[in-house]
């Protein structure tokens, strides 16, 4: 938690994407069975991770994208060595991968579609989920539990430069998709578009994505409850449960398909804002990235990884929501 909060509130000035990707390798290289590949511009482009291109494209801090692996089955195995039901155990857990998936937008402008000057000191916080993910999982390898887990950090700066994207402007996918970028401050589901077909590509069978990503949510459940969707019933109670035992709060929200035709566009398949249900519109987006048969969940954390006053343990700004219940996650999968 600690770890998460000190990256949150550190400022965009030291903390930007290649920064972040220092202090993930440092991780990585001092946390057994935690192993990290990283993407550059070059390589998101060549691959066709356009998302990360297409927000951080305006920055002089260009995007990277950090694959982070670790196997825990392998404890499994000798655990329940003496257990009747080993078996069982060493098939199901050598089954499920959990993919956590954070946004990092180390600071955000809103890009041209800026923001207005009192919204942007707390801009720092919108590297939540990434810095979220890389603290549950340094923490799930140190704590050797039985399942496998991956964290991808989706890490740009939403900037504005000579290359910066253009309202209007249209970008395929990694998975196909062309998007139209109707609002540039709607960035954060572009880069975890990207980090939902990485999950795909290492074989998830779990997706937790997390971030910062409306203001609509800070309206609808303020500081002390995280909303989030899902499209498997059963992850969903996970969430709630394991968010319940350690004392972080969770909310069920619609995946409301009424709301997904806002989403069409009239040149690409989708644009980036829809409906006045903005938590909802951002859900159903991300929804369209994320691979078949697999069972995600989107949490938005929005009010609750970032305060400006005192709330439980912290005077001012990162909680460290979502540590505790993704590491309780991962303990029920394992």
């Amino acid at each position: 938690i600690t770890l998460a909060r000190n990256l949150i509130n550190t400022s965009a000035s030291d903390l930007y994407p290649a920064a972040f990707v220092e202090d993930a390798k440092t991780i990585a290289k001092y946390t057994p069975g935690l192993s990290i590949k990283v993407r550059n511009m070059k390589q998101l482009e060549k691959e066709g991770f356009m998302g990360h291109v297409t927000v951080g494209k305006g920055s002089s801090h260009e995007p990277h994208m950090i694959t982070l692996s670790y196997d825990g089955t392998k404890f499994a195995a000798g655990k329940s060595a003496s257990k009747s039901s080993s078996a069982k155990s060493a098939k199901r857990t050598s089954r499920d991968h959990l993919v956590i998936v954070g946004k990092g937008l180390t600071f955000d402008t809103g890009g041209l579609c800026l923001k207005p000057a009192k919204s942007m000191p707390e801009m720092i916080s919108d590297m939540s989920g990434a810095a979220t993910a890389l603290a549950a999982i340094q923490a799930i390898a140190t704590l050797k539990l039985p399942v496998k887990v991956s964290a991808v950090c989706c890490l740009a700066e939403n900037a504005i430069g000579n290359k910066s994207v253009l309202p209007g402007d249209i970008f395929k996918a990694k998975n196909g998709k062309t998007v139209m970028v109707d609002n540039t401050d709607a960035e954060g589901r572009l880069v975890l578009s990207d980090g939902l077909a990485e999950a795909g590509l290492i074989g998830a069978t779990h997706i937790v994505d997390l971030a910062t990503l409306t203001g609509a949510m800070v309206r609808a459940l303020g500081y002390a409850v995280t909303g989030f969707f899902s499209n498997d019933d059963d992850l969903a109670l996970k969430v709630i449960n394991c968010g319940e035992a350690c004392c972080e709060k969770f909310w069920s929200m619609p995946l409301e398909e009424e709301y997904a035709d806002a989403l069409k566009d009239k040149f690409a398949d989708l644009k980036n804002t829809g409906s006045d249900a903005g938590a909802i519109s951002a859900a159903l987006f991300l929804q369209e990235f994320v691979p078949e048969n697999t069972a995600w969940a989107h949490w938005d954390i929005a009010g609750t990884a970032f305060v400006t006053k005192k709330w439980k343990y912290t005077e001012y700004g990162a909680t460290g929501f979502g540590v505790q219940t993704l590491i309780e996650l991962a303990r029920e999968l394992g």
